[in-house]
């Protein structure tokens, strides 16, 4: 498996979303599944991948504005940073994407390959990983966890200033003697740069992707070949390779939403593999609370007894901060779970930076989840 991270890096390099890389990445992924799958499909659709994170720069801006207005119009300053917030919160916090139609539309592409169960498909299992990577957090590169802390904290920092705000207003309406809005207004003002890390979050490099994502890539595929030579009775296996994850799921959002009611029929599940890197700290995703996404029980459940079953150790967590694609199906009502391969406490130096190389990934990790994902998936097709 780490053999087809390092061709497919070799032949693309970085994959930014919506790119010819990702493009030719996935139509390259699309002949080798083409060699086992009894059905491959390529999945068009269009999407702003700038909308997400070039709409920090607007927040910010938005922001430092609101600062600004305080000290003449405390009043004018909640309005505008009461609306920057609510904008800041739909649109990049919780991936409701509010600030798409201000951004022009790129093109790209799922990839889909299934194999058929010896007797008629009563559901279907998908397999999926993303094949895009992303321009360097650069921020998260130099300043390694800080700068991670740094990014919250700018978020805060645009979610809290109406509090503020909203004080000045009151304090002026009951002419409070003692001003706290204006110490509160002085405190975002000395903390005010350092939402630079939000501002300019990426850098012009795009990184290699090799963890993220090419590892969930080459497992779904691996888990597909295996199942091409060993026929399940009663079960659909279909490995997916997302287009445009890293500017907010746009890959998986389309397929879920486009889909939606045909995986209802085929009473579809998804097992989603994002970031497996160290083999001692695979974990079952149980929740994405940035974007407000709960995994499904059942599933859940019966991923871990799959990995315990193989004496495979495991966590079950949830992600602080981002989340995968396994939620654009949550969304859509389609059972599914995620797991990643790294650290959910501390930021990982690999994500996101130039150090998501081959060489990060212990191959083992690879092995581990797809014997785990294949378990899984023969007690599902064994009603267990």
């Amino acid at each position: 498996m780490k053999q087809l991270i390092i061709d497919i890096i070799s032949r693309f390099g970085g994959r930014a979303p919506g790119s010819e890389k990702e493009k030719q990445a996935q139509l390259y992924l699309k002949s080798l599944l083409e060699k086992y799958c009894d059905k491959v499909i390529v999945h068009e659709f269009k999407t702003p991948v700038k909308a997400m994170f070039q709409s920090l720069k607007i927040f910010c801006t938005l922001f430092y504005a609101s600062l600004i207005l305080y000290h003449f119009h405390p009043a004018a300053a909640f309005v505008l940073s009461l609306v920057n917030t609510i904008f800041y919160l739909g649109h990049f916090v919780t991936y409701h994407f509010w600030l798409d139609f201000l951004f022009a539309k790129n093109d790209s592409l799922n990839v889909t390959g299934d194999i058929e169960p010896t007797e008629k498909a009563t559901s279907t299992v998908i397999v999926s990983g993303h094949m895009d990577s992303t321009p360097e957090f650069i921020w998260w590169y130099r300043l390694k966890h800080p700068g991670m802390v740094l990014s919250v904290l700018s978020g805060f920092l645009i979610t809290l200033f109406p509090l503020t705000a909203g004080l000045g207003v009151l304090q002026n309406a009951l002419s409070f003697p003692f001003p706290i809005s204006d110490y509160l207004w002085w405190f975002n003002l000395i903390a005010s740069p350092i939402t630079i890390v939000f501002f300019s979050i990426h850098g012009k490099k795009v990184i290699l992707g090799a963890q993220d994502n090419l590892s969930g890539v080459v497992i779904a595929a691996e888990v597909g070949k295996h199942f091409s030579k060993n026929r399940l009775k009663k079960t659909r296996v279909r490995v997916v390779s997302f287009g445009c994850e890293e500017p907010g799921l746009r890959g998986s959002h389309a397929f879920a939403k486009d889909f939606r009611e045909q995986l209802k029929k085929e009473n579809a599940v998804c097992i989603n593999i994002d970031g497996i890197k160290d083999a001692d700290k695979l974990t079952i995703i149980t929740a994405e609370p940035m974007v407000l996404a709960s995994y499904t029980d059942f599933m859940i459940e019966k991923l871990a007894a799959a990995f315990s079953s193989l004496s495979i150790s495991h966590l079950k967590k949830i992600i602080p901060i981002g989340a995968t694609d396994g939620v654009s199906f949550i969304r859509q009502g389609i059972p599914a779970v995620s797991i990643i391969g790294q650290s959910t406490e501390k930021l990982d130096p690999t994500y996101h930076t130039r150090l998501d190389v081959p060489e990060c990934v212990d191959e083992r990790s690879l092995e581990l989840t797809k014997q785990a994902v294949v378990k899984f998936i023969e007690k599902w097709d064994a009603g267990a």
